[in-house]
């Protein structure tokens, strides 16, 4: 009897044994063909150390858009706050790569230039409104301001751009890199609540195929109407929170505009935050640059992102 099942057993463990190694084998040669023939090129050219990182141990000092939210502001990843000796109130920002590079004349430094008031810049790269949500809800981010100034700050700007609808998902653009789900909130019952992954989706998620076909999956299945209204959810949860601290502070939207069409969603989107009292700011009625020219993203440090405007 126990030779009939060694006969049995053996085969099968055997049989699951070289599954893994082939599926191992064809995950990093997926990941080779796709980062040096395929979509990631551009990626490539910005950061040749790209890597195999499915084994990679994450904790908390990961530099990366996926997880480092987590100690964001407790391992002080922010920008450092561009301080003036002014009574003015101070500005607050969050955002993605637009507004975290360019230390040197970017959106910090300029509007803290030109209105001589000391500017917060808690943006990060890759990032999207939920990040936003989430330090708001951290105690942490008031002591952070606290420690600089005495005054309530009086606006609260979040930039904008037409990727962001395609960032609500556990899985972006940035799959090759990212290992580890994006962070991600539900609307339940008109409350947001961050969605919570179990360690069996967590482990498929670190092997590039999974990703891939995720990616895909999620771009061929999405809902433009409710991607939207999950950002407009995000964006007046998120200035409804930040008014419990600072009841009189203004919350703009700004939006970086790189297109010449119109996407009927994303102006309701703005329709419906003017009439919860955010403001809304369009780089078009300050500039007729072509914001989406390559040599303007370029300046701006964009150039280590995977697709420039879309970071």
């Amino acid at each position: 009897m126990m030779e009939n099942r060694k006969k049995i057993f053996i085969p099968i463990v055997l049989s699951i044994f070289f599954s893994i190694i082939i599926f191992l084998i064809a995950d990093w040669l997926c990941f080779k063909i796709a980062k040096n023939y395929l979509v990631f090129k551009n990626l490539v050219k910005a950061d040749n150390k790209l890597r195999y990182k499915t084994y990679d141990k994450i904790n908390e000092n990961d530099i990366g858009t996926t997880n480092t939210y987590k100690y964001f502001l407790e391992k002080k990843y922010y920008r450092n706050p561009v301080i003036k000796k002014s009574n003015k109130p101070s500005i607050i920002l969050f955002g993605d790569s637009y507004t975290y590079y360019n230390q040197t004349n970017g959106l910090q430094v300029l509007l803290s230039k030109y209105t001589n008031r000391t500017v917060f810049n808690f943006s990060y790269f890759g990032w999207n409104v939920q990040h936003m949500y989430y330090l708001i809800k951290n105690p942490l981010l008031y002591n952070i301001i606290n420690m600089y100034t005495d005054k309530n700050p009086e606006y609260a700007i979040y930039t904008y751009i037409w990727f962001h609808k395609d960032r609500l998902n556990p899985v972006t653009a940035n799959y090759i890199m990212d290992i580890e789900p994006y962070l991600t909130y539900e609307n339940i019952n008109g409350s947001l609540q961050q969605k919570q992954y179990s360690s069996i989706y967590k482990l498929f998620f670190r092997f590039y195929i999974t990703r891939a076909i995720l990616y895909k999956y999620t771009t061929i299945t999405s809902d433009r109407k409710k991607e939207y209204e999950q950002l407009t959810k995000t964006i007046i949860e998120s200035a409804n929170e930040l008014k419990k601290h600072y009841p009189n502070i203004k919350f703009i939207i700004f939006e970086y505009s790189q297109k010449n069409y119109v996407i009927p969603e994303e102006i309701k989107m703005f329709e419906e935050l003017q009439k919860n009292g955010i403001h809304y700011i369009s780089s078009n009625n300050i500039t007729n640059e072509n914001l989406s020219d390559e040599n303007i993203l370029l300046k701006m440090d964009t150039t280590r992102m995977q697709m420039p405007g879309k970071y």
